[in-house]
Parts: structure tokens; sequence; C-alpha cells
């Protein structure tokens, strides 16, 4: 059973329709690349997966239970785009941040018992910043704040990962460092792994599978078929189509 199943898939804002006939799976312990052009409606799928948007028509289901009766809490962990709490202002420490995403599990009153301490500590030491667990979050440099957030992900240990431009604002050296981190989590841990990306070129060095959107699912498997395809290469063009599969 795919642990996340995506049928028929149509999403409008208004009169103005953003995809439609969207259909994949996703196995357990995937790594899909989701890339697309500007307005394609890469995040608006996110936000869709995560129960944040309706969908016009569709189903959606998570380990074989509908969206529409499922608490994705704890099951999905989400990295978006851009970060409020990166504001140099923001009065919290890192290990505040990670425990923040903790609390949408408790009632009220909400409180960090000792069982929650270990999985923060967890998260902290799993992303190599438990050295820096005191520091204000606004103090930090891009690639720790990143790691700061993705802890904020993990510490509810999901089995799928939602990711959305993560790794947009670092420089090269620490984005292939947050790759990596990536990749140990999907092959160690067996994470499922979501990962919107604008340079399809660089992660076709990381995922297992590419999700193509423009509109539609234009395409949808691994980097290889697509590599292959002679639909592809007629729809990108051949260098295009070399550049996103990165298999030459």
């Amino acid at each position: 059973m795919p642990i996340i199943s995506v049928k028929n898939l149509t999403v409008k804002y208004g009169n103005r329709e953003v995809f439609s006939g969207v259909s994949f799976d996703v196995e357990k312990g995937d790594y899909v690349g989701i890339a697309g052009q500007n307005g394609s409606g890469k995040t608006t799928l996110i936000k869709v997966l995560l129960g944040l948007v309706k969908p016009e028509k569709g189903e959606i289901s998570i380990d074989g239970i509908s969206l529409n009766n499922f608490n994705t809490w704890g099951k999905i962990g989400y990295l978006p785009q851009s970060l409020a709490l990166s504001n140099p202002l923001f009065p919290a420490s890192v290990k505040e941040v990670v425990a923040l995403g903790l609390l949408s599990e408790k009632i009220f009153p909400k409180r960090i018992g000792p069982k929650d301490e270990e999985r923060i500590i967890a998260a902290l030491e799993l992303l190599g910043i438990s050295d820096i667990k005191d520091k204000l979050i606004g103090e930090l440099s891009g690639g720790q704040q990143q790691r700061v957030f993705l802890a904020h992900a993990l510490v509810c240990n999901p089995e799928i990962l939602i990711l959305d431009e993560p790794t947009t604002a670092l420089d090269p050296e620490i984005r292939g460092i947050f790759f990596g981190i990536l990749n140990k989590l999907n092959k160690e841990k067996g994470v499922t792994i979501l990962l919107i990306s604008h340079d399809v070129g660089y992660i076709g060095n990381f995922a297992k599978k590419l999700l193509y959107i423009d509109k539609k699912a234009v395409f949808f498997g691994p980097f290889k078929n697509f590599c292959d395809s002679k639909e592809m290469e007629n729809y990108f063009g051949e260098n295009l189509q070399h550049s996103i599969c990165h298999q030459h």
C-alpha cells in the first residue's frame, strides 16, 4: 500500500484552475523531487497534502486512510519556504523553537515533560545543533536556522517529511551539507521525503523519483525513466531533459 496516494486531483483558486487530473503514488521510503515552473502548482499541491487547501475534485489517502478522516500530526513533518521565525527579533532559543514542534499534540495546559525533553535533545543531536541549543534563533546563520527548523519538523518523528524550497537562501557548501542530512534521514531512518526545488538539475543528485508539474502531472517516476523518455524529450527538449534527470 502506498504511504501517499493521489487520484485525479484538481484544485482551483476562485475561477482559476491551478492544476487538474494529478495522480501519483508515493511508496514508503521514497525520496521524491517535485519540480515545475513558477505558478505550476507545486506549493499548492503540498498545501493540499497537508490539509490546508481543499481540492475541487480528487482523492488523497495517507496509509490507506482518506485525508478527510486523517490527522496528519505526527505522520507528516513540514518545512515551509518562508520561515517567519527567522526574524532576528524573535525572542526564542533554538531549543524552544524545536519544542514548538511538540505542542500541537498536547491539550491545555500545553507543557513540555521529561519524555518531550528526550525527544527534543534527540532531534538536536540528529541535526548536530546541540551545542547551540541556548542561542536565540535570530543570532544564527542561514544554514544553522535551516537545521533548527528541520529539527522542529522532525521532533515528532514523522514518517513523511515535506520541504518547500528548503535551500534557496543557502550557499553551495551549506546546501550540500543540508542535502546530506536529508539523504541520511531517507536512507538510514526510512523517512519518506517530498521536496520542492526550483533547481531541477541539482535535485537529481539526491532524489529517487521526479514529479514534474505543469498544470498537470507531466511526469512521475525514476529519473532514469525521465531521461530515457522520448515523450519528455519532445516536451522539454534534449538539453533541458538531461539537465533535469542528471544522468549525463
